[in-house]
Formats: C-alpha cells, structure tokens, sequence
C-alpha cells in the first residue's frame, strides 16, 4: 500500500499507485495549516500517523478523498470524529476547515468538485 505525500498533480501512473487500496477512490489526508497533502492509504490514519512523525498539529490534520469515476471530492473520514474540537462526525463540519481542505484538494486535483 504506498501511502503518497501529493506536491503535484498525479500522473497517470501515480493515479493508478494512489487508488490501489481501493479501486476508483483515493483516500486523501492533509495538515490544512501547512498544506500538506498525503493519498493513497488504507486508513485515513495511517497518513495522519506520517503527518503526526513530521510535526503536524493534530487539530490540523483532516480527512476525505476523491472519486476517480465521477470527480467528486467528500470530506469524510473516521479519523475527523472529533467531538474535542466540535466535529462529533466523520465528516468535517467546521466551514473554514472544509474550505481549507478543498482548496488542498482542489490545487493537486482541479477537475473534482
């Protein structure tokens, strides 16, 4: 399973590594502060674990992923419960979160939405 730290658009070929745990979807983590983006694991954890290593803030980091098929982005992900910093959902409920997620997103993926 390569998890990917994302510092540009993916090729093709990093495409295919980044969806290999799951077929037509890539599961996305980023530190919103720093805007680092990581794709490709198994568990959104496992990447918040890489981010937490080289010195991202927990309150920092969030989850989602993209779906190759139809371009869509969500913003949901298990490790987001976080009823400490008021997100007792998967999804991320906080607007300015969710924004700055997006445009992590957006800058290495710009056709989802």
């Amino acid at each position: 399973m390569p998890i990917l730290k994302i510092s540009s658009p993916p090729t093709e070929k990093e495409l295919s590594l980044l969806s290999q745990e799951l077929p037509g979807y890539i599961k996305l983590v980023a530190d919103i502060e720093n805007k680092i983006l990581y794709g490709g694991c198994r568990l959104h954890a496992d990447a918040e674990q890489i981010l937490l290593k080289e010195g991202s803030k927990q309150e920092n980091i969030w989850g989602g992923g993209v779906d190759l098929n139809t371009k869509r982005m969500d913003f949901s992900a298990i490790a987001n419960i976080r009823p400490s910093l008021d997100n007792p959902s998967p999804d991320i409920l906080s607007k300015e979160r969710r924004d700055k997620f997006e445009l992590i997103v957006k800058k290495y993926f710009p056709n989802f939405s």
